[in-house]
């Protein structure tokens, strides 16, 4: 979950999908009321495709094939890398926003 003071985005199955067809997430709103509880708002959206599982070993098996490496996966990664950096710097500092560093 990605929680900011407007709303969170909830990954359920971000490694592992529910489904094989496909991948979903989650968009909460909180709208506050001066009495009683919050009121919540969901929305559910399909990202469509397959999972991320199956496309990852489909894709390492095409570039295994080819015999040639794919110069879009390291930039990637690094890329990941620095967003959970950042997520780890700023749970550090009492989960105050944090700048995610450039690749």
């Amino acid at each position: 979950e990605i929680a900011g003071t407007k709303a969170s985005v909830r990954l359920d199955d971000f490694v592992l999908n529910t489904s094989e067809s496909s991948a979903t997430f989650k968009v909460d709103c909180q709208a506050f009321q001066p009495t009683g509880p919050p009121h919540q708002t969901v929305s559910e959206h399909d990202g469509g495709g397959s999972c991320q599982e199956a496309n990852m070993v489909q894709r390492l098996s095409e570039i295994v094939i080819a015999g040639k490496l794919d110069d879009y996966w390291p930039n990637i990664t690094l890329r990941t890398q620095l967003l959970v950096d950042a997520i780890v710097a700023s749970a550090a500092d009492g989960s105050r926003p944090t700048k995610v560093a450039s690749a």
